[in-house]
């Protein structure tokens, strides 16, 4: 059986954090992707990470955190992994 993972795209970062899931507010919903970065659950993406590194808020400070998560997904794990689109 695999191990589902999904590889998440900087909008729903950015999106989650300017309308339904501010951080003040909703700081269930960022635990949630925290334990599912560390955990390996959700990917973040080198690319996605400096993305949005290159902002200097709340949420460049948080994606700073989890900088040794961060990777290149193989090509093994582009094939097993369903992108997600996280509807919000």
């Amino acid at each position: 059986m695999i191990e589902q993972k999904y590889i998440l795209d900087a909008n729903v970062f950015i999106t989650s954090k300017n309308s339904y899931y501010d951080p003040q507010f909703h700081p269930g919903f960022w635990k949630f992707l925290d334990l599912g970065i560390n955990n390996g659950t959700f990917i973040l993406h080198r690319r996605v990470y400096e993305e949005l590194r290159k902002g200097r808020d709340e949420l460049s400070q948080r994606v700073a955190l989890w900088e040794p998560k961060v990777k290149s997904p193989s090509p093994e794990e582009m094939t097993n992994t369903r992108k997600s689109a996280l509807i919000l």
